[in-house]
């Protein structure tokens, strides 16, 4: 597991209660996040685990675009009226 998922982008895109979270919160989580990722780019000696870690972050933070895109496709269907 990378140390990345512990970050505080993380914690905010998998809380339940997104909709509470400022911009200017995921603007500081995202940027907390890429200088760790950048920190640990250079830390990792092995290319290998490297490249596995990344992909996984990569599968992960696509994994909550598509969860969003989910939820927003729900509310749009629970909106519309039932035709009669």
């Amino acid at each position: 597991m990378s140390p990345l998922n512990n970050s505080r982008l993380f914690h905010l895109l998998a809380e339940s209660s997104q909709q509470h979270a400022t911009k200017a919160a995921y603007e500081q989580a995202y940027n907390e996040f890429v200088e760790q990722l950048i920190f640990y780019c250079k830390q990792e000696v092995n290319p290998t685990l490297l490249l596995q870690n990344l992909h996984m972050l990569r599968i992960e933070l696509n994994s909550f675009e598509t969860v969003n895109l989910i939820c927003e496709s729900k509310k749009k269907c629970s909106q519309r009226p039932f035709p009669n």
